[in-house]
């Protein structure tokens, strides 16, 4: 009976986890995409801070700031792009450079 209990409370813990964070749930069941291309990065000058990233026209705003990288609108940098199917709620992205060093990344 304890066993049973045990194996329930993990599984209602794995099932509370994948409710909190939707993009875990749709990259578990591979349901995500991944694209390349080229993409520029700017300051999104909110009073929080962060970075737009623009990609094929669409743009993402992320909180966290490339350091040590020179970004702006006129850098192009190579990027892949992940985008969640399902949800639509994770979005990760890799700067590299044009001899395919990886400059900044999210994942």
């Amino acid at each position: 009976m304890k066993l049973l209990g045990a194996v329930f409370s993990v599984f209602i813990a794995v099932v509370c986890f994948v409710i909190a964070v939707p993009d875990t749930y749709d990259r578990a069941f591979d349901r995500y995409e991944t694209a390349s291309g080229n993409c520029y990065v700017v300051d999104n000058q909110s009073k929080q801070g962060g970075v737009t990233l623009w990609f094929e026209e669409e743009s993402y705003d992320f909180p966290e700031i490339p350091e040590d990288v020179a970004y702006g609108p006129g850098t192009l940098f190579a990027c892949n792009v992940t985008l969640t199917k399902v949800n639509s709620t994770g979005v990760d992205y890799m700067l590299k450079s044009e001899d395919g060093k990886t400059l900044f990344s999210t994942y």
